[in-house]
């Protein structure tokens, strides 16, 4: 007595109950199957897209440039100063450097002027253009406003008895001329970053 998958045929009621156990069997089997099929298609088909979308950000990322030039053009210009005569020299700076600077700023010839000091006895100086064009020479109105100004800070004889003493306490290392770059890409968090402090030099 009992079911046997060797004597189904004498047995109605243990076939019925077989065929219904495989066909149930095979259709929730089928059922499943399908079900993950679609369900790991899904998620496959969401990753291959997103890993899509990131490959074509970075892709657009890298054609955009990363840098552009910072309007305007600055004067660069390094001295060696002797040991122990910086300050004589940055006075001798405010007399004439720093005062026609600051004249000529007025005028509206240039954007700004600064002067830096470093730890090895070097002085670095600074003149901002608005563009190369602000390089060309005075006019004559210019050339005779900017003395007339000047004048009043410092006599024709004591600016050339400073600029004498100069010689003994200087030299010029050299003069260029360099543009700011800004920096356009993200970087840590930031959209823009302006880096004053990264020159490209163009020697004139």
């Amino acid at each position: 007595p009992g079911f046997h998958p060797g004597n189904r045929g004498s047995n109605p009621l243990g076939d019925a109950i077989f065929l219904m156990s495989f066909t149930m069997t095979q259709f929730f089997s089928g059922f499943f199957n399908r079900f993950y099929r679609i369900k790991i298609g899904g998620i496959m088909k969401y990753f291959l897209s997103l890993l899509l979308t990131f490959s074509i950000y970075a892709f657009s990322q890298e054609d955009e440039p990363s840098r552009e030039p910072a309007p305007g053009v600055t004067q660069l210009t390094v001295v060696k100063v002797k040991t122990n005569y910086i300050q004589d020299y940055l006075d001798g700076l405010e007399k004439t450097w720093v005062a026609a600077n600051k004249i000529q700023q007025e005028m509206g010839l240039i954007d700004g002027y600064n002067v830096h000091v470093g730890n090895n006895s070097y002085v670095y100086l600074t003149i901002n253009y608005p563009n190369y064009a602000s390089l060309d020479p005075w006019t004559d109105e210019q050339q005779a406003e900017f003395e007339e100004k000047f004048r009043q800070v410092i006599s024709e004889d004591d600016q050339t008895a400073r600029a004498q003493g100069y010689e003994d306490i200087r030299e010029i290392v050299r003069v260029e001329m360099v543009n700011r770059i800004i920096l356009t890409k993200p970087m840590c968090g930031y959209s823009r970053t302006i880096h004053s402090c990264i020159f490209y030099s163009v020697h004139k």
